[in-house]
């Protein structure tokens, strides 16, 4: 989906918000796994040998889980800004100018705006 051209209303944010909620927790849990530095570190010696059995598997797997993630956040023209707290910018517009819509994981519906050019520290609450 072409992000120039996708503006969502703060309903319409809304509405995806429990669809996002499993899908970044899902991510947090595949990233986790990917990058487990003990799964590394297990993995290190094997490299060079049977390619790391059942611990690259599975860091392999949750690797491709967190890109398909991924992908389909960027296909309804979201932006992921942090997977660790899981913050979202949904493009929008306030008064006819272009804005990021702000929402975190955790936050009962999108109550935030911030300008473009501007990030997550300079959020403003929506007037709904």
């Amino acid at each position: 989906m072409d992000q120039q051209r996708v503006s969502f209303t703060p309903e319409q944010a809304d509405s995806l918000l429990p669809v996002l909620s499993a899908l970044l927790l899902g991510l947090q849990e595949d990233l986790g796994m990917a990058t487990d530095q003990a799964a590394i570190e297990r993995l290190q010696p094997l490299a060079g040998h049977n390619g790391g059995g059942k611990w690259a598997s599975k860091a392999l797997a949750a690797g491709e889980r967190a890109r398909r993630r991924l992908q389909e956040l960027a296909e309804k023209g979201l932006v992921l800004r942090d997977p660790g707290s899981g913050l979202i910018d949904f493009p929008s517009e306030v008064d006819g100018v272009p804005v990021f819509l702000c929402w975190r994981l955790g936050e009962p519906r999108v109550d935030w705006w911030h300008p473009c050019d501007q990030g997550y520290t300079s959020r403003r609450r929506l007037v709904r």
